[in-house]
């Protein structure tokens, strides 16, 4: 599950304040972001995401596999960040998720250049 990947504070909730809102148990919660991927730890506090943990709510398997395998640009996944007050978000978090696989890339490229280097 890519739940929070990239983070982004506007799309996380604390299990405490999802257990208000959602009238649903702290323990219940912490469960679920372990077991279904729905949150993550964040400097040392589990985070829960919002539209994720409403899709799950929900129900919609369909949207929860699509955001566990990244998509962010799906209307159906579009809809869950819509929902939760998030609009254009999604579209962030694709131009961050592009800009960490290119972060990437470079370094395996360096890494490689590096071992090649070394080598001559």
């Amino acid at each position: 599950m890519t739940a929070l990947i990239p983070y982004d504070p506007r799309e996380a909730i604390s299990p405490a304040d999802a257990s208000r809102r959602w009238n649903v148990p702290k323990r219940t919660l912490l469960r679920w972001a372990e077991e279904r991927g729905i949150g993550r730890t964040i400097c040392g506090r589990v985070m829960l995401s919002k539209p994720a943990l409403l899709m799950l709510l929900e129900d919609d398997v369909g949207a929860l596999q699509r955001y566990a395998s990244g998509d962010r640009a799906s209307e159906e996944v579009c809809r869950y960040f819509d929902r939760c007050a998030l609009q254009g978000l999604p579209l962030a978090l694709r131009e961050a998720q592009e800009i960490m696989r290119q972060t990437r890339q470079t370094r395996q490229t360096r890494q490689t250049d590096l071992g090649t280097a070394g080598k001559s």
